[in-house]
């Protein structure tokens, strides 16, 4: 971090210059914001030239009535440089582990209190202290009678409310959002004045000295509209600007400017066609989770004359598949910046490309390595255990805007590592104009799907064009190339706004969600409805299976022609009760493994079912908590055991003869079928290998009940005759 000196255009008139420290008073400093949700961090402006090594003292503990501090928490000391801090100078704190000063050097620590707390600036001793500036937030807005709780302080000795101290309300993260122009008075009223300060209890305020003096745009909508900014402070090239969490604002302007540009988490810029905007400073994009980044979509003209930094939040030390949206991102810079796994017998980073070619990830960077990061590019990472940040990894360059296209390779198996190069999302799936419907004629037609991994199954999660699924900004996916030279385009124009990382905005097909675990380890396969759908080959809707842990993967093979393992398998819903699929497991290790079943929109009745042919079992997932458990031999592989089968609780068919609608309730094994037209209708059922069973029948006019508990679980096929027709069903009792 670096000290930024503001314009004050008059305060050189007044400053004295190689002050004693006895010469600082009420006034030398202010507050210009403050963050109670950790990271816990203020800032500060000297509006007079603080001398050399000067002992400036912070303390979150309340000032009492009787004139001395409650001694409950904490004391911060901050050092002034060797040189002096001219009037005008920004400095920031922040608790990054430790606390850390943009500028001078630091003691102790703070810890403010969330909704409610103080800081007050002194210098001196504890016993005796010269107060400089104090601000508090709580719910009352204002200073408190006495300091009882560690949220309370009446106004230090000395301080003027208003003038040299500020009291807000009750909210975590507050920042200045004025000008620094005029003589120190009025600076000071400005600052000191709540109606120039904006506040939020849900985001945290990136207090860089870059920041000042800011605007902030509270409300979504127009960049030009006065009254989406807070108090009106409309910005100019001098004037940073912060876009609030959740908001989401539009350059509708043929010329919209500001100094430096913050984005924060949820909060969007969209540059409309034929607009433009200059930043002439530097672009921030910020993030806070996993789900949640700033975002920016140009459309017009997006002019930016510093650097750019996005933001991405990586949780913990796993891997991840992370890209660049930038430019100029040097691979040793990065390691070392965002505090990547080194590993010390390899003398390199966990930072690697995919290599096609030996179908591994590889090279690893080491420190030597100055190259750039390709933009559209993927690269798996690993952030160090030991890693003091919260999980932020950013990348600085220069904002990729362009279309990007990519060379796939297929000496090998044909994956490769490619990312979201944009600030925005990337409309990855869908039927029209996603990067996998434009990109299909490029890809294996069996694996033509985006592989993205998820550290939480150890394995890849598989996205096709049934899932209508965004690609977050700064991810990597794998995709699987159908010749050598094929070129990918990741066209600008799929850019879109989207939260949280993978949403789709459309209802899901009817999918059913397989599980199976063992001991610490689980796999799933899915499985999805539309009539569209074949029982062969649906490229990018089944995709086959990237096993990321090959000892454990559940998947399945085609019901028609194929031997693919398949992660994802697109079927017709309409007679989906005669389907049977077969289902591969690998299980290296063996044991007692549990089939679960999660499902999403499925039709009222459709039942899951699971058939364990070793055992003759058949299983209804369906309900919630249900489960199937037994035991796997060692070395288990392949297909052949199990089965997924589908089937209804109601059934109702027109028969295409006598258009006489026939209804079928299965319920316990017993077997209910009604007909719409008397017809004395005659019933026999036979077993899979065509064995008629023994039943016993209850029959009318229109109806007959079939009791077939004495069959054992398993598949059936009942057969009907009414009015000289027959009709066949198959049927699963269980």
């Amino acid at each position: 971090m670096k000290a930024s000196n503001i314009v004050v255009l008059t305060l050189i008139f007044f400053t004295a210059h190689h002050l004693s420290l006895a010469q600082l008073g009420p006034g030398a400093i202010a507050f210009t914001g403050f963050n109670s949700d950790n990271p816990d961090g203020f800032s500060i402006i000297a509006l007079e030239d603080i001398p050399s090594n000067t002992e400036i003292k912070f303390t979150d503990n309340g000032w009492q009535e009787s004139g001395s501090f409650r001694s409950s928490e904490s004391i911060m000391t901050w050092n002034a440089p060797a040189n002096s801090i001219p009037a005008g100078t920004i400095v920031s704190l922040c608790d990054s582990g430790s606390w850390v000063g943009s500028t001078g050097s630091i003691s102790g620590a703070l810890s403010l209190a969330s909704g409610s707390d103080q800081i007050l600036a002194y210098t001196g001793e504890e016993s005796s202290p010269s107060f400089l500036a104090a601000v508090q937030f709580n719910s009352n807005n204002a200073w408190s009678t006495d300091s009882i709780g560690t949220g309370e302080s009446t106004l230090p000795d000395g301080l003027i409310n208003g003038t040299t101290a500020l009291a807000l309300s009750a909210l975590d993260n507050s920042v200045y959002t004025g000008t620094f122009e005029g003589t120190k008075a009025e600076v000071l009223q400005r600052i000191n004045n709540p109606d120039n300060w904006y506040g939020s209890d849900n985001y945290h305020i990136h207090l860089e000295p870059g920041l000042f003096p800011c605007s902030v745009i509270i409300n979504s909508g127009e960049w030009d509209f006065v009254s989406n900014w807070k108090a009106g402070n409309f910005p100019d090239n001098t004037t940073s600007v912060v876009v609030a969490e959740d908001i989401d604002v539009n350059i509708n302007a043929p010329y919209a400017v500001c100094k430096n540009l913050f984005i924060e988490p949820r909060g969007t810029v969209e540059i409309n066609n034929g607009q433009t905007l200059t930043v002439t400073g530097d672009l921030f994009i910020h993030s806070r989770s996993v789900s949640y980044a700033g975002e920016i979509i140009n459309y017009g003209t997006l002019s930016i004359l510093g650097t750019t930094t996005y933001e991405r939040y990586i949780p913990g030390d796993d891997w991840h598949i992370v890209a660049s949206p930038v430019s100029g991102q040097a691979i040793n810079d990065f390691v070392i910046s965002n505090s990547i796994q080194y590993f010390e017998q390899e003398d390199n980073y966990d930072l690697a490309p995919y290599d096609e070619s030996t179908d591994s990830w590889n090279p690893y960077t080491t420190i030597s390595n100055n190259t750039n990061m390709v933009v559209g590019k993927g690269y798996a990472m690993r952030r160090s255990e030991n890693a003091s940040s919260t999980g932020i990894v950013s990348f600085t360059g220069t904002l990729n805007q362009a279309d990007v296209q990519i060379t796939l390779n297929r000496n090998n198996n044909g994956w490769n590592c490619l990312g979201n190069p944009f600030a925005s999302a990337l409309k990855g799936t869908g039927n029209e104009n996603s990067f996998l419907a434009n990109n299909i004629d490029m890809l294996d037609p069996e694996f033509a799907g985006l592989y993205l991994w998820d550290y939480n199954i150890n394995d890849y999660r598989v996205f096709v064009n049934s899932d209508n699924e965004e690609i977050a900004p700064c991810q990597g996916f794998i995709i699987r190339a159908k010749n050598d030279g094929e070129i990918v385009n990741i066209d600008a124009d799929l850019q879109v706004f989207a939260f949280p990382s993978f949403k789709s905005e459309e209802l899901p097909w009817p999918t059913i969600n397989l599980i199976v675990s063992g001991e610490n380890v689980s796999n799933y396969t899915r499985f999805v409805f539309n009539n569209e759908m074949t029982n062969g080959l649906d490229p990018t809707y089944d995709a086959g299976k990237l096993k990321g842990n090959p000892s454990f993967a559940l998947y399945s093979h085609l019901v028609e022609d194929g031997n693919v393992d398949l992660a994802v398998q697109a079927l017709p819903i309409q007679n989906h009760e005669m389907l049977r699929i077969p289902l591969g497991l690998d299980c290296n290790d063996g044991g007692m493994v549990t089939f679960t079943a999660f499902t999403e929109e499925l039709p009222a009745g459709m039942q899951v079912i699971l058939e364990d042919t070793q055992n003759n079992e058949f299983t209804n997932l369906s309900g919630e908590g249900t489960a199937y458990s037994t035991f796997i031999d060692v070395g288990t592989n392949g297909t052949g055991r199990f089965y997924l089968l589908t089937s209804n609780e109601s059934i109702t068919y027109t028969n295409e003869l006598s258009r006489n609608e026939l209804k079928i309730n299965i319920k316990d094994k017993i077997i209910d079928v009604f007909l719409s037209e008397a017809s004395n209708p005659e019933v026999t059922l036979y077993n899979s290998v065509g064995q008629l069973c023994d039943i016993k029948t209850e029959s009318g006019t229109n109806k007959v009940s079939v009791n077939a508990n004495s069959c054992p679980k398993g598949i059936y096929i009942l057969m009907l005759k009414a009015q000289n027709e027959w009709y066949t069903q198959k049927v699963i009792l269980f």
